[in-house]
C-alpha cells in the first residue's frame, strides 16, 4: 500500500466518530477532585472505582482494579453527587469547580465532562478510555477514545493520528552557503501518519501491549536517519505492577530527559527541541523499570538498551545503553494549582559499532540538517541532563540542560551540550495536568468544546535554545533559536498551531540567520 492511500485510509479512519464495544461494567476513574457537600471542599488526588454500577471504592489511596477494567484519567475535575461506597453510582464531572465559578453550573453542557446515571456511564468526554488490565495508566502516552473490544480476557484498542506541516523561510547568503538554498522545502507535506494497536492479554496476570507504526515524516534523535521512511516507533509489552515497580520489555523511549518522557503531541511547539533532538535517541530496544517514591512525589527509571533486533547484529556487535533518570517535587500545591519539580538523568554508552553521530534539524520538518557532527570515532559516551519544571495554574515552564562527553582521544575528547527553556501560557484559562507516574505534563484539554459551542483552548508558546557540537577537531554547528507560537485546540482531538522562528547558525567558519513560518494541523481519534 503506497503513502498516498495509506493516509488517505488513516485519515478516514480518524475522522469516523469513536464507538465501544465493551462487556465489562468495572470503571475506574482516576485523579479527580470529590466535592465534599458537607463541608463545600475539594478533595483532590482521589480515586473513584464502579464495579456493577455501584461505587466500590472512593478514596486517596488508588485501588487494584480487577482485569478489565476501564480506566479513565480524571485529569484533576470536580466530581458532584452520590460518591459513597456501596450506593448506585450518580454523579457528573466538571471541568472546574462549581463552587469557585457557579457558571459552571449555568453552563453546565459546556463543562461536563462525565455524567454516570444509575451506575451506567451516560456522557463521556474524559480524556483517555482505556479497555486494560489492572497496570495500564499511562494515559498520556495513548491515542485513546477509539475503536476498542474488550472480554475481559483480552482487549484491543486501535488508534490513529495525521499530522500535516506547512513552511516557508528567508534565508541569508551565508546559510545557503551553509546548508544550501531552501527554496524548494517550501510548502506543505504529511509528517506523520500514525496506526496504533493497544490492549492487554490475560486475566490473573494481565499483560498490557502497545505498538506504533506509521510514515515518518519527521523524527526526532540522532538515532534517525533520511532513510527511514517508514517506522516502528514503539513496540511495548507492560507487566503488571511489581513492589519493585513497573516493567516494560520492548521498544520504547528511555528515562532520561523529562523532553523524551513527554509526548511529542502535545508538547507548547511543534517539535521537540534542538538540543534533545541532537543529542539524544528518540528510541531505545531493551528493558526499562520505573516507579514512584514518597507519596508519588518522587519518580524514577532505570533501562538497559541493545539495538540489535533492528539492526539485524548480534548483540556483542551493537552498542550497549544503560539510562537512568530522578525527579522530586519540590512543591505541589493542587489547590493553587502549582508546583515545582528538578530533576537529573543520565546515559551511557559502549563503542562496539565504529562511530556515533549527532545531528538536528532547526525544530522545522522537511529542511536538512543544520548541525552534524559526521561520525565520530571513540571509545564510549557519557550522557547527563538536568531539568526543570514549573507550573502556576495556566502558565507553565521547563528547562533541560544535556551535556555529553564522548572518551575519543584521536578526535580530542569532546564535550557537547545544549540548553532550552519552554514557557506556554494557555490564553483560556485551562490548566495543564501532571503526570505523577512518569513526571511530566499532560496534554492541553479544553474547557469549552469548540463543537459544543465553545471557543477551545488557545494557548501562547515561547521557546528558547542553544546546541553546540562545535569542540576540539569537530565544527558540528553551534546554533542558537527563539521561536514564538500561537496554538489552538478547538477539541482535544485537534490542534492547530502557527509559529515563528529565528535561527543562527555558526558552523564551517560562517555566522548566518534564517527564519521560518511554520504551520501545523493535527488530527488523532483520541
Amino acid at each position: 500500500m503506497n503513502l498516498r492511500v495509506s493516509t488517505v485510509c488513516l485519515c478516514l479512519f480518524i475522522c469516523l466518530p469513536a464507538f465501544t464495544q465493551n462487556v465489562v461494567d468495572t470503571v475506574l476513574l482516576t485523579n479527580i477532585g470529590i466535592w465534599d457537600g458537607s463541608s463545600g471542599e475539594v478533595r483532590n488526588g482521589q480515586h473513584i472505582l464502579i464495579i456493577a454500577g455501584e461505587i466500590a471504592e472512593a478514596g486517596s489511596e488508588k485501588p487494584r482494579a480487577p482485569s478489565g477494567t476501564q480506566i479513565m484519567d480524571g485529569l484533576g475535575h470536580v466530581a458532584v453527587g452520590a460518591i459513597t461506597p456501596g450506593r448506585i453510582a450518580n454523579f457528573v464531572v466538571f471541568d472546574a469547580n462549581p463552587q469557585e465559578d457557579i457558571s459552571v453550573l449555568a453552563r453546565a453542557d459546556l463543562h461536563t465532562q462525565l455524567l454516570v446515571k444509575d451506575g451506567q456511564v451516560v456522557e463521556n468526554y474524559l480524556d483517555n478510555v482505556i479497555p486494560a488490565g489492572p497496570d495500564i495508566d499511562d494515559p498520556d502516552h495513548m491515542p485513546l477514545r477509539v475503536i476498542e473490544a474488550n472480554n475481559g480476557w483480552a482487549s484491543i484498542g486501535v488508534g490513529g493520528i495525521i499530522s500535516v506541516d506547512g513552511l516557508d523561510m528567508i534565508q541569508d547568503d551565508e546559510s545557503k552557503q551553509q546548508v544550501g538554498d531552501l527554496t524548494e522545502f517550501r510548502g506543505a507535506g504529511l509528517t506523520a501518519a500514525r496506526f496504533v494497536l493497544f490492549g492487554h492479554l490475560g486475566e490473573g496476570y494481565p499483560v498490557n501491549y502497545y505498538m506504533d507504526w506509521g510514515y515518518n515524516g519527521f523524527d526526532e534523535g540522532f538515532d534517525i536517519t533520511e532513510d527511514d521512511e517508514y517506522s516502528l516507533y514503539n513496540l511495548e509489552i507492560r507487566f503488571p505492577e511489581m513492589r519493585i515497580g513497573k516493567l516494560t520489555v520492548g521498544r520504547m523511549k528511555a528515562p532520561t530527559t523529562i523532553s523524551r518522557s513527554w509526548s511529542g503531541t502535545y508538547l507548547p511547539t511543534a517539535f521537540r527541541q534542538a538540543p534533545v533532538s541532537a543529542l539524544t535517541k528518540s528510541r531505545d530496544n531493551g528493558v526499562r523499570l520505573t516507579n514512584t517514591a514518597f507519596d508519588k512525589r518522587m519518580t524514577w527509571g532505570v533501562g538497559l538498551f541493545n539495538d540489535w533486533l533492528t539492526e539485524g547484529k548480534s548483540i556483542s556487535d551493537t552498542n550497549t545503553y544503560v539510562t537512568g533518570r530522578v525527579s522530586g517535587l519540590v512543591l505541589d500545591n493542587q489547590v493553587n494549582e502549582q508546583l515545582l519539580q528538578v530533576g537529573v538523568g543520565m546515559r551511557w554508552t559502549d563503542f562496539v559499532e565504529d562511530s556515533i553521530q549527532f545531528r538536528a534539524r532547526p525544530g522545522v520538518p522537511f529542511v536538512p540538517d543544520y548541525l552534524d557532527t559526521g561520525d565520530m570515532p571513540g571509545n564510549e559516551a557519557r550522557w547527563l541532563t538536568g531539568e526543570f519544571a514549573w507550573r502556576k495554574r495556566n502558565f507553565m515552564l521547563t528547562a533541560e540542560h544535556v551535556r555529553t562527553k564522548l572518551d575519543s582521544p584521536t578526535i580530542g575528547d569532546p564535550t557537547f551540550s545544549g540548553s532550552y527553556v519552554w514557557f506556554e501560557w494557555t490564553l483560556t484559562g485551562e490548566t495543564r495536568s501532571w503526570n505523577y507516574d512518569k513526571a511530566v505534563f499532560g496534554r492541553p484539554l479544553p474547557s469549552h468544546d469548540f463543537t459544543k459551542g465553545g471557543k477551545g483552548l488557545w494557548s501562547f508558546a515561547l521557546a528558547v535554545n542553544d546546541t553546540d557540537l562545535n569542540e576540539g577537531l569537530i565544527d558540528g554547528g553551534d546554533m542558537q533559536q527563539v521561536m514564538i507560537g500561537i496554538n489552538w485546540y478547538p477539541q482535544k482531538s485537534y490542534r492547530w498551531g502557527l509559529a515563528y522562528g529565528r535561527t543562527w547558525l555558526d558552523r564551517d567558519g560562517l555566522d548566518s540567520t534564517s527564519d521560518f513560518l511554520h504551520l501545523l494541523i493535527h488530527l488523532s481519534n483520541l
